[in-house]
């Protein structure tokens, strides 16, 4: 990747063949079409064309990561990407947050993206976004699975107060960031409302901690009283990595009361309760209290 600790100091123009190996080329349509290259070899003023063309790709490319040029009409897009890991296929009831901001005036992301993108608001699960946008499931789950490897999303579980979360070592450098404090403070306060205290969200994340519902948290501090918007709160924290959710994965001690047990048979230990609330379409209070009350059923939480 281009950077200030690598930068592309030569651009060397190939076209891989199976058999013959690199062979040097520069948008084989421009050369087929306009005998770019040919031109270039022959014409003082191509020559340093091709050298002006190729010294801006460098340039833009080792301070932004990306280039447009325009050369004899033609427009060509160059960025230089991170190649990572495919990230994992969200699940129907996973929670897309953006990261950033995505820019419909500046044409460079898909239809798909464009259709779904106003859905995405750090409430709406996927299948919500799929009845929303009215386009298949697969097609919303591939979009934002790509939006995912591009930095531009991230996901988190659905909301509920019922859920818990403990602070991550990151909240120390939060701490520590003060930049990152006025930021915090536009994202998390309530609307229309006076800005929340830097202090006062700190407080609230600070108290939660194992065994803390965050229902209890909201008791014990109304955030609506401190202008704190508590739902921005809980996805700013997730979204930056300072906070994460516990969950609860109900396991039946006996293998031999699957068969006896509602819903036994996602009592294994790898479903968590959210997960099976959706997927079961029941009441995660009442199933969370049916599960408290079922003795041949134990929960794990991390």
């Amino acid at each position: 990747m281009a950077s200030n600790k690598n930068p592309i100091e030569c651009i060397f123009i190939c076209h891989f063949h199976h058999t013959a190996g690199p062979r040097i080329l520069c948008q084989r349509n421009l050369e087929i079409e306009r005998n770019f290259l040919s031109n270039s070899d022959q014409s003082d003023d191509s020559q340093e064309q091709l050298f002006c063309m190729l010294n801006k790709v460098m340039q833009d490319l080792n301070k932004d990561n990306t280039c447009i040029l325009t050369v004899c009409g033609a427009v060509i897009y160059l960025n230089v990407i991170k190649v990572s890991p495919d990230p994992l296929i969200p699940l129907n009831f996973d929670v897309p947050v953006l990261l950033s901001p995505i820019n419909h005036s500046e044409h460079q992301w898909d239809l798909v993206t464009e259709r779904i993108s106003p859905y995405i608001n750090g409430v709406n699960h996927v299948s919500r976004i799929v009845e929303l946008s009215k386009l298949s499931i697969e097609i919303v789950t591939a979009c934002i699975q790509n939006l995912i490897y591009c930095n531009a999303v991230s996901l988190v579980d659905l909301f509920r107060y019922s859920n818990m979360y403990i602070c991550t070592t990151q909240i120390v450098q939060f701490v520590k960031n003060k930049s990152r404090h006025q930021e915090a403070i536009n994202f998390i306060s309530a609307a229309n409302a006076p800005k929340a205290k830097f202090k006062d969200i700190f407080s609230m994340y600070s108290a939660m901690k194992r065994g803390a519902r965050y229902i209890d948290i909201c008791l014990s501090f109304n955030p609506r009283k401190l202008n704190i918007n508590e739902r921005n709160l809980v996805l700013y924290g997730l979204s930056n990595g300072y906070i994460r959710q516990l969950r609860k994965y109900p396991v039946l001690l006996k293998s031999s009361d699957v068969n006896k047990t509602i819903l036994g048979n996602y009592f294994n230990g790898r479903n968590s309760l959210n997960i099976i609330s959706c997927y079961s379409r029941s009441n995660v209070y009442t199933l969370d209290l049916a599960i408290e009350r079922d003795k041949r059923i134990v929960s794990v939480w991390k």
